[in-house]
């Protein structure tokens, strides 16, 4: 049986699909949930559905992720689909902003924005994984003009994380330039252009939560534009059921036990929605919590019954 809230935003999604002459594809991540490679499975099946259109309209919501499941996703979008337009509903932040650099064209409603690309590489130090920015230490050796300084600068780099961390930096800097331009030069000619875009994003930005919105998008050379009032309207109103959706649902199971429910990720087409769900369970007593397994329900117009596909462990 299919639910209220699936039938609600399908019609919101017929309604766009109508506005924009195309297909829609729902991309939707909430609040903490990354980009991931279990993505690229889901999408994937939505796509096959679709089928492999000539245009598709990309509704995209999300704070960023892992930036290799990113550009898998955005040369997936580009093998199926010859001209794609995204929507920004609101953030698309990061690996979210490489996905949408697969679009022919990019809309922004009034609030939608990209973020600035950032990749971020984890070394261990004293027994403990830290997180650095390679974008973050090129800044700091281009703070220094003088190459004499500029090579002690990088000594003493190597003497406080090794040599062989400093090189990997350095190697994910020239890895995310290449990639993020392979996917821009999918739709655009312009080698020279697409190159200077993405060190615009990942170099021209004073921190990683630069709003990029319609105007900045502009003059960093995107073909972009505002959606129309009326689309804008309405996936706004969609955002909204989602985000109603996806608030956490707790319940007391008793001897100290709480859950909480939290749904993930939405994906949706015309006909056909899937969402993930994460289980945590805590104990108020032993304060002790544990992650379920996830799993991903899918919900089809054409059948009545409701499945599920269980995920890897979190």
């Amino acid at each position: 049986m299919k639910t209220q809230f699936f039938n609600k935003t399908n019609a919101i999604i017929e309604k766009i699909e109508a506005e924009m002459k195309m297909p829609v594809l729902v991309f939707w991540k909430s609040g903490n949930s990354i980009i991931d490679y279990s993505d690229i499975s889901a999408l994937s099946k939505m796509i096959s559905e679709i089928g492999n259109d000539k245009e598709i309209c990309i509704i995209i919501r999300t704070i960023g992720g892992n930036a290799s499941a990113a550009m898998s996703i955005a040369h997936l979008f580009k093998d199926h689909f010859k001209n794609i337009t995204f929507i920004i509903s609101s953030i698309c932040l990061s690996a979210g902003t490489m996905v949408a650099l697969s679009g022919n064209k990019i809309e922004f409603t009034s609030s939608g924005y990209l973020g600035p690309i950032e990749p971020t590489t984890y070394l261990q130090d004293d027994e403990k994984w830290k997180a650095y920015s390679p974008t973050d230490f090129k800044h700091f050796l281009d703070g220094e003009e003088d190459d004499e300084k500029r090579k002690e600068l990088y000594k003493d780099a190597g003497d406080k994380v090794g040599v062989l961390p400093v090189g990997k930096m350095m190697r994910l800097l020239k890895h995310e330039i290449k990639e993020g331009c392979s996917v821009v030069l999918r739709h655009m000619k312009n080698e020279k252009k697409a190159k200077k875009i993405i060190k615009k994003l990942m170099f021209g930005y004073s921190n990683h939560n630069f709003p990029i919105g319609l105007h900045e998008a502009k003059i960093l050379g995107l073909n972009a534009k505002q959606t129309s009032n009326k689309v804008s309207f309405l996936v706004t109103e969609l955002n909204g059921l989602y985000s109603k959706f996806v608030e956490p649902k707790k319940k007391h199971l008793g001897t100290g036990e709480v859950e909480k429910i939290y749904l993930d990720d939405i994906f949706q087409s015309n006909g056909r929605q899937i969402f993930s769900i994460t289980k945590f369970t805590y104990n108020t007593v032993l304060q002790i919590g544990e992650i379920a397994v996830k799993v991903k329900w899918i919900h089809k117009t054409k059948e009545s019954e409701k499945k599920y596909i269980p995920e890897s462990g979190v």
